[in-house]
């Protein structure tokens, strides 16, 4: 019979001897380097997002049953292929991080379902969205997000955890870690992609009021967090910020810091993707002027996810004090933005993830991508990030490949 508790302690075992390996305090130094504005070299960094299905049928299968074991496990399964078979730069450690169970802060606890549609294509395809806010009558139907969190219920899944592994691993509960502004997203998935293009020029001024909305409900929310306790350090050494890479740095609070946590100890994220096609002046008038005063109230913070930002640097460079991590996106124009960020922020670049996940994947040019922008940045903070990855078309050793080849041109 198998023992799904056994299996679980393996695995931990064995995250546990790879944590303990010199390589990890050095991969940890090289990321705090870099964020810190002194890199020893570029940062390499790879995220399979919804490729992991490949990695997991070949290097580390789901096996679990037990609805208690299946979230330890996904966790564990994924520390253990990043140790043993993805090896970049972001380090393993001896831990598991059992989430608290917080509530009503997901698209739909704005008052509307948001509702999309498939399109019959592969799992993690493309999709149709079903307005949910078809006319702006509607908005009298939206109301500011309620979260809250069951106190008890956490401490169960904190308690079983710890008797499970904790004499193994780490054990311990974070708060809410992630801190992403992205207004323009939560919008098209009320209005529809198309219709909020128009929106710009045919309801100026209801877009003004929805935007303000989204802004009081993210200011009301974070307060509550501040309120109950809730934030906890973001920036640990195997810390992520949504920009694309690793945002581990001692210049905001650790887990040792005394006292309860408010946003000027976390780092926060935002984004407008969806606007790339709109002017820079109409970006700041009914995105940006938004964004800014959620932005500030964290200690750092990074902007960008797919869009180029090129056009729009200079006022996030004015507007935002404490703006650090810069994407830069296979489709900005590279160069430019080396020019425009130097030194004083870190050069995020997401590379090209078609080359190397495609059917047919193309490595010299992915190997000369690397190698283009190693060129134009040398001397700057910089990471290189593969993301954004849908597939490995059933070949998860190209991921290693990848790392690997960034890993010698990062050394060069």
């Amino acid at each position: 019979m198998f023992d799904e508790r056994e299996y679980l302690r393996d695995i931990a075992h064995k995250i546990s001897e790879n944590a303990g390996r010199p390589e990890q305090s050095e991969k940890t130094a090289v990321i705090k380097s870099c964020n810190n504005l002194k890199p020893a070299r570029p940062v390499v960094f790879a995220r399979p997002e919804n490729g992991w299905p490949d990695l997991h049928e070949q290097w580390g299968p789901h096996c679990c049953e037990d609805e208690r074991h299946k979230e330890i496990e996904d966790y564990l399964l994924k520390e253990l292929i990043r140790g043993e078979r993805i090896q970049d730069d972001m380090p393993v450690l001896s831990e598991l991080r059992v989430p608290m169970r917080i509530s009503g802060n997901t698209y739909d606890d704005f008052g509307l379902n948001m509702e999309v549609a498939d399109t019959n294509g592969p799992e993690q395809g493309a999709y149709h969205i079903e307005a949910a806010l078809q006319s702006w009558n509607d908005m009298t139907k939206l109301h500011y997000r309620k979260p809250a969190v069951d106190r008890e219920g956490s401490r169960k899944d904190l308690i079983y955890a710890q008797e499970l592994l904790g004499d193994i691993l780490d054990v311990w509960q974070p708060g809410i870690t992630d801190w992403r502004y992205g207004h323009t997203r939560v919008l098209i998935h009320m209005r529809g992609f198309q219709q909020f293009l128009f929106d710009f020029y045919d309801s100026p001024g209801e877009l003004h009021e929805i935007m303000e909305f989204f802004s009081e409900s993210f200011r009301q929310e974070i307060d509550y967090y501040q309120r109950e306790g809730l934030i906890s350090p973001n920036t640990l050494n195997n810390d992520y910020i949504g920009v694309g890479g690793p945002c581990a740095t001692d210049q905001l609070a650790g887990r040792d810091t005394e006292g309860p946590l408010g946003p000027k100890d976390c780092v926060v994220w935002a984004e407008a993707q969806e606007t790339v096609g709109v002017s820079t002046t109409q970006f700041e008038e009914f995105v940006f002027k938004y964004q800014k005063p959620l932005i500030e109230r964290f200690g750092l913070s990074g902007y960008g996810c797919c869009e180029g930002l090129e056009s729009r640097f200079d006022l996030l460079k004015e507007g935002l004090s404490n703006l650090r991590w810069i994407a830069v996106s296979p489709w900005a124009d590279a160069e430019k933005m080396a020019d425009q960020i130097g030194k004083d922020y870190v050069y995020l670049y997401k590379v090209n993830p078609s080359l190397v996940v495609s059917p047919d994947p193309d490595w010299k040019a992915a190997e000369d991508e690397l190698r283009r922008i190693h060129e134009i940045t040398d001397g700057m903070a910089v990471q290189f990030s593969l993301k954004d990855t849908t597939s490995f078309c059933g070949e998860p050793e190209r991921i290693r490949r990848w790392v690997n080849m960034a890993l010698e041109i990062a050394a060069s």
